[in-house]
């Protein structure tokens, strides 16, 4: 908490004091901030100070785990890929369709961090080479899915999964009373990822 002060007292007055120095410095700067940290809910917890939270969530950007948007997989993938091959000064790997549909298929739980190492890790070891499912590391072959028991049956005749969520997300909301941290919890999912959801349904 006292960090967060100090943090706090910058982001107010834009000014320094440099270590060893006894005067200030007023210096022009951007912050950016990120966590994956319910900070909502640490504020309710007293572990954050609201005040600090109110002044860093100006402009707020929910950004979802990487398992919650695997559409994008592939596209980071191509572009780390690259980005290593330059700095490594080798001709970037290729991937075969089976290796790109098994690592969409992989959950991540190292998030963007994660697919980065591994990127790395591929241009490293497999320069200039078509990368298949049997050159990714042994965390990918870990099947996402373990138990086999089924908590919802798929009727035959489908589903419509866009307001499927929406119906639980919305029951989520009532069973807590409105509180988002409450639902988010109920959902086993962060409340950032709870308020992309209730947006790109038009639930906040």
């Amino acid at each position: 908490l006292l960090a967060q002060g100090k943090l706090l007292r910058f982001l107010e007055s834009q000014q320094i004091q440099p270590l060893g120095s006894s005067e200030t410095r007023r210096v022009d700067v951007r912050v950016i901030a990120a966590t994956n940290r319910d900070l909502y809910q640490a504020v309710s917890d007293r572990r954050f100070r609201e005040d600090l939270y109110y002044r860093l969530n100006v402009v707020p950007l929910a950004i979802p785990a990487l398992r919650e948007r695997r559409d994008d997989i592939t596209a980071l993938l191509d572009h780390f890929t690259g980005e290593f091959a330059r700095r490594h000064g080798v001709r970037a790997p290729s991937y075969a369709p089976a290796a790109r549909k098994r690592l969409k298929g992989h959950s991540w739980p190292g998030n963007v961090r994660e697919l980065r190492n591994l990127s790395e890790r591929m241009v490293v070891l497999h320069p200039q080479r078509e990368i298949d499912v049997a050159e990714l590391p042994p965390e990918i072959h870990t099947p996402i899915v373990k138990n086999a028991s089924r908590l919802f049956q798929l009727p035959a005749t489908g589903i419509d999964l866009n307001a499927l969520e929406a119906d639980v997300l919305g029951q989520a909301l009532t069973m807590s009373s409105g509180n988002r941290s409450g639902a988010a919890r109920l959902l086993g999912i962060s409340r950032d990822t709870l308020l992309y959801r209730l947006k790109k349904y038009a639930l906040d």
